[in-house]
């Protein structure tokens, strides 16, 4: 095992997680972790560093994106820079959304999933996120986004950036929450 990576990972987990632990204590939960990943612990440590990044970039996209304020057909179709600014922010932040879904979804030691959709449907199933239909719908958008990527309906665009932010936004808060609680339960058991 390489202890510089060891040291450079234990210090971001201190970073991310907020909070000073023992190093040689640190440095065995470690190796419990990898342990248990290569037989189906729940929680990767890794894995979840990860998703706590991809929350962060989440975070920092909508942020982008409510700073426009309400926007209108005509502050899309008016203005390519502010049109290529949404579309990128949307294509980026839907990308978040699903790699933060899969890799969620893998956590849970199961079978790799195949499509944004399924990601999502398996972290409802593993309780990391609600049964609530918009995930499946920004599932959904990914694809369009992805395959409509030459120009996106202003009306698409429109909706998105003034109604369906906040969707993006409780899902975050969901893994959040999904991820710290996991990180509790993790630490009970040990």
């Amino acid at each position: 095992m390489d202890k510089s990576w060891d040291k450079t990972f234990l210090a971001k987990y201190i970073e991310t997680y907020g909070f000073q632990v023992n190093h040689d204590a640190a440095q065995n939960r470690i190796a419990e972790h990898q342990q248990k990943t290569t037989t189906g612990d729940p929680l990767n440590i890794m894995s979840t560093g990860l998703v706590i990044q991809k929350l962060k970039m989440l975070d920092e996209l909508l942020e982008e994106l409510r700073s426009l304020g309400n926007i209108g057909f005509v502050d899309i179709d008016s203005d390519w820079r502010t049109r290529r600014a949404v579309e990128r922010n949307l294509l980026v932040l839907s990308k978040t959304f699903v790699d933060i879904s899969q890799r969620v979804a893998s956590i849970s030691a199961c079978a790799p999933v195949s499509s944004a959709t399924s990601a999502v449907e398996r972290c409802m199933q593993i309780g990391a996120l609600s049964q609530y239909d918009p995930y499946r719908q920004i599932a959904d958008f990914w694809n369009y986004i992805v395959h409509q990527y030459e120009q996106i309906d202003t009306a698409v665009l429109v909706d998105m950036v003034n109604r369906r932010l906040t969707d993006y936004e409780q899902f975050g808060e969901e893994i959040r929450s999904y991820i710290q609680d996991s990180l509790q339960a993790d630490q009970k058991a040990s």
